[in-house]
């Protein structure tokens, strides 16, 4: 879909994974769907890459910031002064 910005594909996204959770579909079935547009889609590899990137959208639909977390203990760890975390990923 051309056309689109960088914010668009990720609402995008997002919203899709938010819709496949409605119509039924399990991450288990997004992941396993994603691996087949993936380099070695057999791989274990290529699977963990998958749960990722759903396990990370599902974090950000949660209100998880986690990359912007992880970058703040970076921070905070070269400043030794302690960071508030907004919790774990969830599973």
């Amino acid at each position: 879909m051309a056309g689109l910005n960088q914010m668009n594909r990720f609402r995008k996204e997002s919203n899709t994974l938010k819709s496949a959770a409605k119509k039924g579909y399990s991450q288990r079935d997004l992941v396993f769907e994603l691996t087949k547009d993936m380099h070695d889609p057999d791989s274990a590899s290529t699977v963990g890459k998958a749960a990722a990137i759903v396990d990370y959208l599902a974090a950000v639909n949660d209100k998880a910031t986690p990359v912007a977390d992880a970058l703040a203990r970076l921070e905070a760890n070269a400043k030794d002064t302690p960071v508030p975390d907004s919790g774990p990923i969830p599973a």
